[in-house]
Formats: C-alpha cells, structure tokens, sequence
C-alpha cells in the first residue's frame, strides 16, 4: 500500500484523482510512470466522463485500463435460470434458518454427530467473498441429508422444498465448484494478463464441452449428480445444458478483449518461433536471446523467470516495450482486497481506535519506503513484488 488517504467532502472521480495526483506531485512521481490500472466497475472509477479512468487518460491517454477479472467472473456466475435462482434461494433460506439461531445451530450439530457426518456446521453465504457461494453450497450438498431431516419439523414446507429442487441444488454444487477453481487461479500476487487469458478461454471452452456432455447424459465432470443418473429426466438435463450455454456466452460477453489479447508467441516459447514469423524489429533483440545462456536457464523455471530480470530492459528493449505490458499489468483487483484485508485486521477491536490516515507510525513506514518506491518507479525495473506494486500504482 503506497499510501492512505481520506476524501474529505466527496468520492467522485474527480476527488480521487486529485488526491492521487498531489500525492505523486509531493513525491516527484510523473503519472507518465503508470502503465496500467485495474479497477472494478464502481462509477466513480469508470465513469466515461468524471470517473478517474476518464480523468486519468485525459492526463496519460496511453494507460492500459483493465477491468477486474475476478469481478467479471463474479458478475457472469450471478445471472442464473429462474429454476435455479429459486433453489440457490432455498439453500440460503434454509441455512439462516438453522445458523442464525443458536439453540437451531447446537440441535443441528448433535444431529450431525449423531449421523457421523464429516462436518457439523454449514456455512454462511455472503456475497462479498467470491469463494463464498460455492464453499456453501458444498457444504450444504455433504450434509443434505441432516439438513432435510432436522427441518422436517421445524419448516416441512421448507424441507419439502429442499427435496423437490435436490438435483438443481447439486447441481449448483458442481458449476460453482468449478467456478471456484477458476476464481482461484486468477488471484494471487503474481498472475498476469497471460495467466488469466489462458484460464478464461480455457474455461469457456470447458463450458462447451460440459453442455456437450451433460445433454448425452454423461456426467463424469459432474460428481455431485453423476449417482444420480436414473432419477434425472430429460427436462432438467435440458435446464442445466440451457444455463451453460448462457454461462458461456456471459463469459464470452463479458471477457471479449481478454479473448481479443494478442500474445505473441516468441513471449511464451521464443525459442521455438520461426524467426521470419516475428517482426522485422524484434528479429535481431530475438536472435540475441536465444543465443544467451542466462536467458536459456531461467526460461526453464518459467516464463515469469526469463522476462522480469533486470536486465531484460537494458538487453532486450524493443521487446521488453511489448512485454511488460503483458506482465506487469495488474488483471485483478486482488491486491487491493488483500491489503484493505490487511488493514481491517489491524484495526481490530482492541485498536478500534486506529486512524490509517493520521496514525504516525504509518505515515513513518511510508516515510521510510517512499525513496526506495520512487528509485523503482523511476526506473520501471521489475526485481520482484515491490516492482509489481509500482506497476499496480
């Protein structure tokens, strides 16, 4: 986090740039500097005229502007069927009823003991965390049976309700598992615009295939109904292939210029591209690449390893023009969740108290950081995480 900072009369656009832009100005930082920036689809961020994108490429028209894939995913897996929508509203219902009473969550927990199940709790949905939905429904498809039998007489409508939409339910568990699996692998510190590129066309394609199968009645990429096969009728395999196909034009909609993204293939692999396939400009940087050991060993531990070097810039400039816009571009809004994270940790209730602007050992740390931030911006040299966050500023 490079600094913390409170708008006083407003959140718009406007605002937030102006408190970003005097902080650079403070900091000798040109905003020429910043290459791209994530954001998810708040107004004030996207606005086509106030919003601080639009503010800001009016200052730095050449910034990359990406829109958070994790939120886009978020937002693709939110539009159900109706059918569907009424099951996953069962389920919520359902587990409000049992966690949010305490005697209700002690019963439901000697029940699940006294059934031997694995887990004795279910879990809350919320739809801040993406991983939230998927998680709950999970549990809830473990523990079903406890479920049924502990509401049968204190909602048997409910339970009742929970029986009819039993294969809808399961089957959210199965499309949500696999959404979280591709959630998970555009987070973290270090995936890149190419990381998420591959994971979401790879995921769409997957959507294809699993309609495909699930219209032919083969479920092996769907354990959760897989034993369910007999009792399935053609309606609700007509259903579940009618939501993956609306799954994946979403997905296609909603990821079109991820899909668009031109990675050159001399990024990936440049020691197998024909030469004469490669610009004419780059020929004579990529000849040299191929001939120098260093670059042959690390590109061994990954392309991560052979393109943020230090010296690439210095060796290979004309390339590293393209590529670090391939790979020091922020594609989520991942580290910003981590660090509010980390920030609503320390002010906990025994330091609720806890001021981030105007708290002085803060604003000492900064203090302390700002010099080696603005010698790392300065120079665009990608060493590690520190850069990494020099390219998210």
């Amino acid at each position: 986090m490079l600094f913390a900072e409170s708008l006083p009369l407003d959140t718009t656009g406007t605002s937030i740039f102006a408190a970003v832009k005097k902080y650079f100005e403070e900091k000798e930082i040109p905003l020429t500097n910043i290459h791209s920036c994530a954001t998810d689809v708040a107004p004030a961020m996207v606005g086509r005229y106030k919003g601080f994108l639009a503010v800001l490429k009016k200052e730095h028209p050449d910034i990359i502007c990406i829109h958070c894939v994790a939120h886009r995913e978020h937002l693709a897996a939110k539009r159900l069927t109706p059918s569907l929508h009424d099951s996953l509203n069962l389920v919520i219902t359902a587990v409000n009823v049992i966690k949010t009473n305490a005697k209700s969550d002690r019963l439901f927990r000697n029940l699940c003991q006294e059934n031997d199940e694995i887990y004795n709790r279910l879990l809350l949905h919320t739809e801040v965390r993406w991983l939230s939905k998927g998680n709950c429904l999970a549990r809830f498809c473990e523990m079903f049976d406890s479920v049924v039998t502990f509401l049968q007489d204190k909602r048997e409508k409910l339970a009742g309700e929970l029986k009819k939409h039993k294969f809808d339910i399961f089957y959210l568990a199965a499309i949500f598992r696999k959404l979280n699996e591709l959630s998970l692998q555009i987070q973290g510190k270090l995936v890149t615009l190419i990381d998420c590129k591959s994971a979401v066309t790879t995921f769409i394609d997957k959507l294809a295939l699993l309609r495909s199968n699930i219209l032919r009645k083969e479920l092996y990429q769907f354990p959760e109904i897989n034993q369910m096969t007999e009792t399935l009728t053609d309606e609700d395999l007509l259903r579940y292939g009618a939501h993956l196909q609306q799954l994946k034009e979403d997905f296609t909609s909603r990821f079109q210029d991820l899909i668009e993204l031109d990675v050159p293939a001399w990024i990936t692999y440049p020691f197998g591209v024909v030469l004469e396939d490669v610009d004419v400009k780059l020929q004579e940087e990529l000849v040299e690449l191929r001939n120098n050991e260093d670059c042959k060993v690390r590109l061994k531990t990954g392309i991560k390893n052979l393109w943020q070097n230090h010296s690439m810039p210095g060796l290979f400039p004309t390339m590293w023009e393209i590529v670090h816009k391939l790979l020091l571009t922020f594609p989520t809004s991942y580290l910003v969740e981590t660090g509010f994270s980390a920030a609503t940790f320390l002010q906990s209730d025994k330091r609720n108290r806890l001021d981030m602007v105007n708290r002085e050992d803060l604003r000492l740390y900064l203090t302390l950081l700002t010099p080696l931030v603005k010698e790392l911006v300065s120079k665009h040299q990608p060493q590690g995480s520190i850069e990494r966050t020099c390219g998210f500023i």
